[in-house]
């Protein structure tokens, strides 16, 4: 039932499930915590989705990266990007090793909250770690420059993209097109936007 609630992001019923499975003494579990977790992150309920964390840690209920990514992305989605790069970093503390999804929110919360050498510090670990690195990661980080109008690193990531042969999207495109018009760079602009006419 609170599975169901989660994907429909009804975090509101799944906790009342929850409330209800409490009193029936039934024992919250990792799969249970990830789905109430997961539920208030698709609501943007980052203030519940940290409370649920909290709650599963002190009833010694084990968490994993779905459960961790799930709070992460709650908090970004929140523009919370102090919350959401704490949460990244108690990953590191326990046995779960984060991946693509967590670097992904974590570059993505950094980017909303102006702090880009954040971002592109975290995706530079990512290539250290070995950990995949893919379109939304630097859609992240090229919006990160975009925010400050760093057009020059924007465009530096755009070409470090098609040198790895990743993928990009219209979100990448016009990311990096409105860094240059921020930076007032018109003629990266028009030849990137050129590039695509062809």
């Amino acid at each position: 039932a609170i599975s169901a609630c989660e994907k429909g992001g009804r975090w509101e019923e799944a906790l009342q499930v929850f409330a209800g499975m409490s009193v029936g003494r039934v024992k919250l579990d990792t799969i249970v915590a990830s789905a109430l977790i997961s539920a208030c992150e698709k609501a943007g309920e980052w203030r519940n989705a940290l409370q649920l964390a909290g709650f599963t840690a002190h009833s010694n209920v084990e968490s994993n990266i779905i459960t961790f990514n799930a709070v992460i992305s709650a908090c970004e989605k929140s523009n919370q990007w102090e919350k959401a790069l704490q949460r990244f970093n108690v990953i590191t503390g326990c046995d779960a090793k984060p991946d693509t999804t967590s670097f992904n929110a974590a570059i993505s919360a950094c980017g909303k909250g102006g702090e880009r050498e954040l971002a592109l510090h975290l995706l530079h670990i990512m290539g250290e770690n070995k950990v995949e690195v893919d379109t939304a990661s630097f859609n992240s980080a090229i919006s990160a420059c975009e925010q400050t109008g760093d057009w020059k690193k924007a465009l530096q990531l755009y070409s470090v993209m098609m040198q790895n042969n990743i993928e990009s999207s219209a979100i990448t495109v016009n990311a990096v097109i409105s860094s240059c018009a921020k930076g007032v760079e018109w003629v990266s602009a028009l030849r990137l936007f050129g590039g695509l006419a062809q």
